[in-house]
């Protein structure tokens, strides 16, 4: 046991990219917390033994099965392409182990719910890594708009649109790997949609398969139940800051982007003076949904307060609808899931 009372948290990272150095680093910067990056697992060993260098890593692990079977580590950060996650978290699960699983969560809703209910039936902490949701900001703006700032909101205009560099290698442009902007982007604006307006009635779509076989240019209308309507987009054929604004019946309110992690929103309320609220985000705001990852795990949880694994499934389901609307399909989409365990 540490000081503080708390047996350390032993973590290891699945995957070598971006992302899992972000992480990485994030991990190891929370000595306070008891928490420990121990192992990293990568396809390459080479590869794996330079990230472990990078980082200070002690164990290097070659495939998923290897971590599986280790069992010295608690939880797992899964940033591996979309297209493994499903069999990834179904290995993890089986081994005991609570995953932070990057987002997408999975490839279709299907799959999403098969590692629902295996986590359920296993009480394993599983969790999807949507940090925008653990942000200040974000968490702020939901209590302004549930506490009526606008009224009802009527409709969120959100969306933003890049265009990086093609690379074959990264899953965004490869289909195999579950690329595609509507996973990679677009679950941002569906987030925040679902977070802010409620259950879905109705979806509507437009897109534009490009040269790599998915989707680069996507439209949406989606309907609430509540009522109200989102118009998001996303696109890798133009260039503009992802920001969100919500109208209602009493002004509106607006996330400068980033929308993936703003620090600012500004309300605009009938007969008042605009109003900017700064809402600071401590280092690279990943930290945020790690500590609630960590309190969750350590408390016996089996489900995030902020995002349990039904938010995740419905945000999943509107992806479905999307990718029906603009033809856009994975080859799992039509495979025989597995009865879980």
């Amino acid at each position: 046991m540490t000081a503080t009372g708390h047996k350390p948290i032993r973590f290891a990272i699945c995957g070598t990219g971006r992302m899992a150095h972000v992480m990485a680093q994030e991990l190891n910067g929370m000595a306070a917390d008891n928490v420990l990056l121990a192992a990293v697992v990568s396809r390459a060993k080479d590869r794996g033994a330079a990230f472990a260098g990078e980082h200070s890593i002690a164990r290097v692990h070659v495939g998923i099965e290897a971590l599986a079977a280790d069992g010295e580590i608690d939880a797992v950060y899964l940033a591996t392409p979309p297209a493994g996650h499903a069999r990834e978290l179904e290995l993890l699960i089986g081994a005991g182990k609570a995953v932070l699983c990057e987002k997408p969560f999975t490839l279709n809703g299907r799959q999403a719910r098969d590692i629902a209910e295996r986590a359920r039936r296993s009480r394993v902490l599983v969790v999807e890594a949507m940090w925008t949701r653990f942000l200040p900001a974000v968490r702020k703006a939901h209590d302004m708009l549930s506490g009526g700032a606008i009224g009802a909101p009527q409709f969120l205009v959100a969306g933003g649109a890049f265009m990086p560099p093609y690379d074959p290698t990264h899953y965004l442009q490869n289909r195999e790997l579950g690329g595609g902007v509507l996973l990679d982007a677009g679950v941002y604006l569906i987030s925040m949609a679902s977070l802010t307006l409620g259950k879905v009635r109705h979806v509507m779509a437009s897109a534009a398969i490009g040269e790599h076989a998915v989707d680069d240019h996507d439209a949406m209308l989606i309907e609430y139940h509540s009522g109200a309507r989102a118009l998001l987009y996303v696109s890798l054929r133009a260039r503009r800051m992802p920001d969100a604004e919500w109208t209602g019946p009493q002004g509106t309110l607006w996330l400068p982007g980033p929308i993936f992690r703003p620090t600012r929103i500004v309300l605009r309320a009938a007969g008042r003076a605009e109003c900017i609220l700064e809402e600071p985000c401590e280092g690279s705001g990943y930290r945020y949904q790690l500590r609630e990852f960590v309190a969750a795990l350590r408390a016996g949880r089996t489900e995030s307060e902020t995002l349990p694994l039904a938010e995740t499934l419905a945000v999943m389901d509107t992806m479905d609808a999307v990718r029906a609307a603009i033809g856009m399909h994975y080859d799992c989409d039509t495979r025989a899931p597995r009865a879980a365990p």
